[in-house]
């Protein structure tokens, strides 16, 4: 007998798929005890769930498509059924991760009953469900096996462009709804022109030209009772470009207790060996522990400048548009050596060793300080080029001795506080650090000190100037030890200076140079 066949079902339980919803149009025979059934075309079919203990795979979706083999044959020996997939998708709750693109082939069956099945998966993008971008989309193929009561399998991964990243391991045990999945990927290899930290997680975005080795390990475990995660990634040796300049060796292990969602036990530790940044930074240490909602960072220092420089105790929320504050603080910093560093080194040198503590917050609306302090913890030595120095103001009143101010006076005062500023030792530094409106950081300095030149020169008034009243019209030396209690208001535009950071890590096209504005005493 043979007949055409309409079968529609809605919530209809074919296990160990739940809630089965669709219809099928095809063709029924029966022959020598023997029913089969066939179809000619795909067609839609939603699902509830794919039964995996108490963590299906929820909102199940696909096309349903003729296989080689009936759609389903059944006998005296049993029943089987077989059948092509396409453009399958669902949720994997328990790993907070969507599977999309789904295909490939299966086949079910048994003898009186539902005991025995193989899928195989010929692709599949797995692509991160949590709030937070955790890792970016992987490319997954392999299959699953129903034996004696127990699915298994395996699953290899890719990046989208196909660079091996490791397997799945997947094992189910019907009766009991335990199982897990173990995630191996402990043989990652970066390196330049190949793949990349930014490969495989947008929060590794931040390393770019990665050479050297990393494992990820981690495990998925259910049971009737829920599920849990964890995990372990290894870092050993990496060389990676950062933000900040080159980055020599990272090593270190992170331990998470959970991977959906993303945290870690507390007191995770990595180091790196050098940074390569406007001035080198080396013995670079992090302790720190991920939340749910922040990164809680309670240690991390570098040596830089013959110095050392560390963050307080402080927490990164992960919430868009959340501000962070923190405190720098500085021990011992040669000012000089960060000065010969940048792009005044031809204008300003200094003999200087500072400490600080720099309370700041970085939000919206971008990096500030607040009520900063730097002082030097020793006398040392300043000199600041005129060509470093616009609009200088300087009151006569500042000058011990000199004579009522009168215009006339305004070019001569105005070179003394040049000529201090050339050649100053000091006895005493310090300055407030704040930033003001427009991105603006503005830095306070009172330095207490003497004129200290490396030739030094006699003050010579001319007697017939001073009659006409022209003596301050022209240079007039600052004498040797002459002392100096010096203000000095400075500003640059620091929001500009990080702007173009930005985009030279970006690897931008050049942009026109950036005009921070000149100091301003």
């Amino acid at each position: 007998m043979t007949s055409p066949l309409s079968i529609a079902t809605e919530a209809f339980d074919l296990l160990p798929i739940q809630g089965v919803t669709g219809a099928i149009d095809g063709q029924a025979r029966i022959a020598g005890g023997r029913f089969t059934l066939t179809t000619a075309k795909c067609v839609p079919i939603t699902a509830k769930a794919y039964a995996l203990g108490e963590n299906p795979v929820t909102d199940i979706k696909a096309s349903l498509c003729p296989a080689k083999a009936p759609l389903v044959a059944a006998g005296a020996n049993g029943w089987s059924a077989a059948l092509r997939f396409e453009n399958g998708e669902g949720l994997l709750a328990v790993a907070q991760a969507k599977l999309q693109n789904v295909k490939g082939e299966a086949t079910f069956g048994g003898a009186g009953g539902f005991d025995r099945a193989s899928v195989r998966v010929d692709g599949a993008a797995v692509t991160d469900a949590a709030p937070e971008r955790r890792f970016n989309s992987v490319l997954a193929k392999g299959g699953l096996t129903l034996s004696g009561g127990v699915w298994g399998g395996t699953f290899q991964g890719s990046t989208p462009v196909g660079q091996p990243l490791g397997e799945i391991r997947l094992r189910h045990v019907v009766a009991t709804g335990k199982g897990q999945a173990d995630i191996d990927a402990s043989k990652l290899a970066f390196a330049k022109g190949g793949l990349q930290p930014a490969d495989l997680s947008p929060m590794a975005a931040f390393a770019k030209n990665a050479q050297g080795p990393a494992s990820f390990t981690g495990v998925f475990a259910w049971d009737a009772k829920g599920a849990t995660s964890r995990g372990r990634l290894v870092v050993d040796k990496m060389d990676f470009t950062s933000p900040i300049g080159f980055v020599a060796t990272l090593d270190g292990a992170v331990d998470f207790d959970s991977l959906a969602p993303l945290t870690t036990a507390p007191n995770q530790t990595l180091k790196i060996v050098k940074i390569d940044s406007l001035v080198p930074l080396t013995a670079i240490e992090s302790v720190f522990q991920l939340g749910a909602d922040a990164l809680h960072i309670s240690k991390a220092t570098f040596e830089a400048a013959k110095g050392r420089i560390s963050i307080e105790p402080t927490d990164v929320p992960f919430e868009p548009g959340k501000t962070i504050s923190g405190v720098i603080v500085i021990e011992h910093l040669d000012l000089g050596e960060v000065l010969a560093a940048s792009s005044l080194a031809d204008k300003v040198k200094a003999q200087a060793v500072v400490d600080g503590r720099l309370p700041f917050t970085f939000g919206p609306e971008g990096l500030r300080f607040q009520q900063g302090k730097i002082q030097a913890i020793q006398p040392g030595r300043l000199e600041i080029a005129r060509s470093a120095l616009t609009n200088v103001a300087a009151s006569p009143a500042d000058a011990p001795g000199a004579p009522p101010a009168q215009p006339a006076q305004v070019n001569a005062i105005q070179d003394f506080a040049y000529q201090a500023m050339e050649n100053l030792a000091f006895d005493q530094l310090e300055a407030g650090v704040n930033s003001t409106d427009k991105g603006r950081l503005g830095i306070l300095f009172h330095i207490k000190g003497e004129h200290d030149p490396k030739v030094a020169e006699k003050a010579r008034v001319g007697i017939l100037d001073l009659i006409r009243g022209r003596a301050f019209n022209k240079r007039i030396a600052l004498p040797a030890k002459t002392p100096v209690d010096l203000t000095l208001d400075t500003s640059l535009n620091f929001d500009e200076l990080l702007a173009a950071w930005r985009r030279s890590f970006a690897d931008e096209e050049p942009a026109a140079p950036t005009r921070s504005g000149p100091v301003q005493p």
